[in-house]
């Protein structure tokens, strides 16, 4: 069974947000571009990743045989655990609209 690196890859999508979010410290890029980047990569491992997964159900469930599964599933994962830690991250950002510092916000 093939290995999915996960530490790899979670260290890797934290590292690379800490590092744009030095970015936008220093000036470098603007907050706003540093989310849209984030909201990319969020969105698109989400789309890869479910499509993968909804064709992987469909050639399962019509005992299609096809050669190429394991790389397909191999990419689902791997897209699954960046999709997951990005959403975490995503969410942290987000909290603050769920638990407000104040009720005046609510």
């Amino acid at each position: 069974m093939e290995k999915y690196n996960t530490f790899l890859i979670v260290a890797m999508c934290i590292g690379g947000y800490l590092i744009s979010e030095y970015l936008v410290k220093i000036g470098k890029i603007n907050k706003v571009e540093h989310r849209k980047f984030w909201n990319m990569v969020l969105a698109i491992s989400f789309l890869v990743s479910g499509v993968f997964g909804l064709v992987m159900a469909v050639l399962l469930d019509e005992e299609i045989v096809f050669g190429g599964y394991l790389q397909m599933l191999n990419l689902h994962v791997r897209l699954g655990i960046i999709m997951a830690t990005v959403g975490i991250i995503h969410l942290i950002w987000h909290l603050r609209y769920y638990f407000p510092k104040n009720n005046d916000d609510r």
